[in-house]
């Protein structure tokens, strides 16, 4: 219902301020194309949404054409056909970022796919069936350590959730970590909403550590389960070796401060063991939500960007020097005219700059 609410109000929007009639052919390349089919349908009148791999040898093609400033009227598919288009939108999405830290592709979980939010679910499954299982102090001799890397909005939003599910298992049992490069949490928005988050995060239970920073991340598989949790674990009814009793196979993750910026002492600092310069933490799971990166493929086709790999767009969100080519989402690099600053890589902003090329088409 929310949805074709929302899709009226954007259809008497665009009906007010759109006075084109001529025939509009729009393409979306983009992995999730179903959102934006339903919201481009209405203003075109004909949609092609593409469900190619975004790697193929055809949009190649189509972003060495728009590096030398040439708008493609046809787009190339695999088998050697063109479709011709008024209009091109990338939204190819992105991937981490993982600002070349040792050992955080390697052992860090992500949020970028169905994939990544099924492995996380299976190892806190895990943990929850564990401690479900061990019914007395006693038999509860391990502790779910989770660290997540980064306080931004889905950072905040991970450690919350978690929080959350883990309200009817005893504190002792499991531990989350917030590691946080700057001085607060979600540093894109004003500093009462980071002070209310900060607050609300500790209540529940989560540990902030902010100016700090992951140096690198190792692995560091659980020790075998001692004799007398074998024991229990053969003499426990219906109950496999071990099953209940072994940790997962976890990381160490080493922390250090954040480096200086000019003008600053390390007294500046909040984070909370400058004394050592650096802190090992031993994790069952390191979700990385520190940074996103856009679609490699603008890059790769010699595209300017930024370091982020994104595409400067003007306040149309059409992508600079080239007509009638718009990127939207992680893909865009949109300057807000007040503050100066990047507009966030959120959901939010992307669906609000959907609408807002939809509008412009």
């Amino acid at each position: 219902m929310a949805q074709n609410k929302e899709s009226m109000n954007i259809n008497k929007l665009l009906n007010s301020i759109n006075p084109f009639k001529k025939r509009k052919r729009v393409i979306s390349l983009n992995y999730f194309s179903e959102r934006v089919g339903a919201i481009a349908a209405q203003y075109a009148d004909e949609i092609i949404l593409t469900r190619e791999d975004p790697w193929t040898e055809s949009e190649e093609q189509i972003f060495s054409d728009l590096e030398q400033g040439l708008p493609p009227l046809n787009l190339p598919l695999g088998k050697g056909e063109k479709i011709g288009y008024d209009y091109l939108v990338l939204a190819l999405g992105a991937g981490a970022d993982y600002f070349g830290i040792p050992g955080l592709p390697e052992y860090a979980c992500t949020l970028k796919s169905l994939n990544d939010a099924e492995e996380i679910r299976k190892k806190v499954e895990e943990f929850l069936k564990r401690a479900k299982s061990q019914q007395t102090d006693t038999e509860r001799t391990d502790k779910f350590e989770i660290v997540v890397g980064g306080a931004g909005p889905t950072g905040v939003e991970v450690v919350a959730e978690l929080a959350h599910l883990f309200r009817s298992v005893a504190r002792k049992r499991w531990a989350i970590t917030m590691v946080e490069a700057l001085p607060r949490v979600l540093s894109m928005f004003p500093n009462e909403f980071s002070q209310y988050a900060h607050t609300r995060l500790e209540k529940l239970g989560v540990k902030l550590m902010l100016d700090t920073c992951i140096k690198r991340v190792e692995f560091c598989p659980s020790p075998p389960p001692s004799p007398t949790q074998r024991t229990r674990a053969e003499l426990g009814a219906g109950q496999a070796q071990g099953e209940g009793d072994q940790r997962l196979d976890g990381v160490e993750v080493v922390l250090a401060p954040r480096p200086l910026r000019e003008g600053e002492q390390e007294k500046d600092l909040v984070c909370d063991f400058l004394p050592e310069h650096e802190k090992r933490m031993q994790s069952d799971m390191l979700i990385w939500t520190g940074g996103v990166r856009a679609n490699p493929l603008f890059a790769e086709c010699g595209m300017a960007v930024d370091r982020k790999g994104r595409l400067e767009v003007d306040e149309h969100l059409q992508v600079k020097g080239m007509e009638h080519v718009f990127a939207i989402g992680d893909n865009a690099l949109l300057v807000d005219p007040q503050t100066k600053q990047p507009v966030s890589a959120t959901a939010q902003a992307a669906l609000l700059e959907g609408k807002i090329v939809a509008s412009n088409i």
